[in-house]
């Protein structure tokens, strides 16, 4: 939950090939870190991998009292339209392949941030920092993972209150979206992903489990917040 330079500066202490990442708004399973860093060591040709991450909306969420392991795989997913949809894969055991990364526990190797030149982008601030992060290790040619036996449970709510700092962390969150697709893409390509982004973004109101009037109604309010987060993203 750091800003990216305090990141930054806590890895140039880091000595170990692995980097992990963990939000303080988690809850870890006991296999957590050794099934996280085993999924690496079984894929050397992939540079990141997030755990799998059990949000309060997924019926394997009732395990974070005994801090099981859950029974499914769950992954944030590219819809087609371009917003993040949370994929239940079922039992899985071995990694799976993935196009984004979800920043609440991630691993990543060391040496790739040299290629990269940086772990997260310090213009995002926050939200969508992962995404790119994704993107940008997907675009040197390498692959990214879901480490299904690695359960984290995050406490994450989304932010449905009507209030002026919920729109703001909306706007900036879809923000970072446009720019994390403008920053692997030519112009040819990205010009008609952020249509295709302001189409679908609506549709990102139904992937968090609420009721479904509430669903419609932020359907109908993420249409202006799209629109002005792509506003702020071209300037």
């Amino acid at each position: 939950a750091d800003d990216a330079k305090t990141i930054l500066g806590k890895l140039e202490h880091a000595r170990g090939e692995l980097i992990v990442l963990l939000n303080q708004d988690t809850v870890a399973a006991r296999s957590w870190l050794r099934a996280l860093v085993s999924g690496m060591d079984a894929a050397p040709d992939a540079m990141a991998a997030h755990a799998n991450i059990i949000h309060p909306w997924y019926p394997d969420f009732a395990g974070i009292a005994e801090r099981a392991e859950a029974r499914h795989a769950y992954t944030p997913d590219l819809a087609r339209g371009g917003y993040a949809r949370y994929r239940d894969l079922g039992e899985q055991s071995l990694p799976v392949d993935v196009l984004v990364l979800s920043g609440a526990s991630l691993v990543i190797r060391k040496t790739v941030l040299t290629e990269l030149g940086y772990l997260f982008d310090e213009a995002f601030y926050s939200y969508g920092e992962d995404w790119d992060l994704g993107f940008r290790i997907r675009s040197l040619g390498y692959c990214c993972l879901l480490g299904p036996g690695a359960t984290i449970y995050h406490m994450y709510e989304p932010k449905t209150k009507l209030r002026l700092a919920s729109l703001t962390t909306t706007i900036r969150n879809i923000r970072n979206r446009y720019l994390a697709f403008y920053k692997v893409m030519t112009w040819r390509e990205f010009i008609p992903m952020a249509a295709l982004l302001a189409l679908g973004g609506p549709l990102n109101a139904f992937e968090f489990g609420l009721p479904r009037w509430r669903q419609a109604f932020f359907a109908v309010a993420l249409v202006p917040a799209g629109i002005l987060a792509l506003a702020a993203a071209l300037l």
